[in-house]
């Protein structure tokens, strides 16, 4: 069961994987950040790793069980990069949210350069635990 889909296939983030890729008018590398998806018994978690941004700078959309996570925020590096692995200006990723999760009780935190996204289970999906009496 597949409960969060990122858009990227798995794999270490080098200049030619998942998170980089030139953008063909501007020859410019564009990034998307890194994010992991944990499993917890009462909710998934995605956390986002975009450092040097605000919390105001991220725009969270649920459409259609689709969770699209955006920022529109510009570096103000004034350098030339030699080398380019932070996300420094805009971007955009999206995550299948599986119908598990209960849409009305997402939660979104941003601290420390990490965006946290709490996608809590609905009561009936979550797994039913009882201890039994040995007799």
């Amino acid at each position: 069961m597949v409960l969060i889909n990122p858009n990227y296939r798995h794999g270490f983030p080098t200049r030619e994987g998942p998170y980089f890729h030139r953008d063909e008018e501007s020859n410019q590398c564009q990034c998307l950040p890194a994010a992991n998806l944990l499993k917890y018994d009462d909710r998934a978690e995605i956390h986002l790793f975009a450092p040097g941004r605000t919390k105001e700078d991220f725009s969270i959309r649920l459409d259609n069980d689709v969770l699209t996570i955006s920022s529109d925020a510009k570096s103000e590096d004034q350098g030339e990069y030699i080398q380019q692995e932070f996300v420094a200006g805009e971007f955009s990723r999206n995550f299948q949210i599986s119908d598990l999760v209960d849409n009305d009780k997402i939660e979104a935190s941003y601290e420390s350069g990490i965006l946290k996204i709490k996608l809590p289970f609905k009561e009936e999906s979550q797994p039913k635990k009882q201890d039994i009496k040995v007799s």
